[in-house]
């Protein structure tokens, strides 16, 4: 049960920051390729 909440606040902490990395997509270069490798990480844990 605990270690779900953990789970649960990671996967929050991550999600944030995918949404700004999102939201910088315009600014920053390979901010999109970052966003793919960071999902395939995830994907695989």
């Amino acid at each position: 049960m605990n270690s779900m909440i953990q789970s649960v606040r990671k996967y929050r902490k991550r999600m944030r920051m995918i949404k700004s990395l999102i939201r910088n997509r315009k600014k920053v270069p390979g901010a999109v390729e970052a966003l793919i490798q960071a999902g395939k990480s995830y994907m695989r844990r």
